[in-house]
């Protein structure tokens, strides 16, 4: 659903770069089902510009340290329920998480906004792109992408810097949703998991924004999880990262969301600012989810 080249295609003229990429993902598996078993788990707010971020300072080297047991025990709890309880590969995903998080801790003294440009560099940014009014999450996309056309170039012998120039256009699924949805008069339903993302996902689709302006119009219909869907179905806590929850509150009304569904999500009774609460999809059976929708 990635459109890598002109005009409104789903799949332009370097379609090609993602034939390239499906053999080398598959043999990346091991740190996919890292990935895939650690996405819960946010040490910062993304949803912060690289001003907001650059204004903080490094940890000194003991908070470092107390820092890195706290983001162990969550990373082997993360683990744990994403692979089943299966206690031997969760051990492995967070030493293996750990490991790459200490190999990345920065020295001492150094600042914030150097750290994130250093990384986001590393990763196929330009200097230039990470701009002060940016948010880190878009950065951080991109940097996703960037540091997979590097592995393209390395494989296939084409230069890096021409291959910067292949569209990273994560709306073109969202154009297509709704380009056949508004062609055929078909309402676009959407589903998701009553959680902080949730309520996000559901905005995002309803309304255009600055990544986004709808050019075409269709129903939307949101059949998301709410606060009376979820009795009797089980909630599990989830990290929200940085940031406190006054601000997460005044996003949720903004995404909609009733003030007893945000004392819900954010869990008002937990002193921690860094922890909420969700109900996934996940948590219905087949027949349930089926009876649901």
């Amino acid at each position: 659903m990635l459109r890598t080249g002109p005009g409104s295609d789903a799949i332009g003229s370097e379609s090609w770069v993602w034939g390239a990429m499906r053999p080398l993902l598959r043999a990346l598996k091991p740190q996919i089902d890292m990935v895939a078993a650690l996405s819960p788990l946010r040490t910062f707010d993304e949803s912060r510009t690289i001003g907001e971020l650059a204004r903080k300072s490094v940890k000194s080297p003991d908070e470092m340290r107390a820092q890195l047991r706290v983001i162990y025990d969550k990373a082997l709890q993360e683990a744990t329920n994403s692979t089943g309880g299966d206690a031997h590969r969760a051990k492995a995903i967070a030493d293996q998480f750990v490991t790459r998080v200490v190999a990345h801790l920065p020295t001492p003294g150094t600042k914030v906004r150097d750290l994130l440009v250093s990384t986001l560099v590393s990763q196929g940014l330009d200097a230039e792109e990470i701009r002060d009014e940016c948010v880190l999450a878009d950065l951080s996309e991109l940097g996703l992408f960037r540091s997979q056309l590097r592995v393209v170039a390395s494989e296939t012998g084409r230069s890096f810097d021409d291959l910067k120039g292949v569209a990273m256009a994560v709306t073109a699924a969202r154009e297509i949703a709704y380009r056949t949805c508004a062609k055929y008069g078909i309402p676009l339903f959407i589903l998701h998991d009553f959680d902080v993302s949730g309520f996000s996902i559901a905005r995002t689709l309803h309304t255009s924004n600055r990544r986004y302006t709808h050019a075409t119009e269709c129903e939307v219909v949101d059949l998301g999880l709410r606060l009376e869907d979820v009795a009797g179905l089980e909630s599990e806590p989830v990290y929200l990262g940085d940031g406190d929850k006054e601000n997460r509150r005044e996003k949720l009304q903004e995404n909609r969301a009733t003030d007893e569904e945000i004392d819900f999500l954010l869990d008002v009774d937990n002193p921690s600012e860094h922890w909420g609460t969700r109900v996934e999809l996940n948590a219905f059976g087949s027949r349930q989810l089926i009876e649901f929708i």
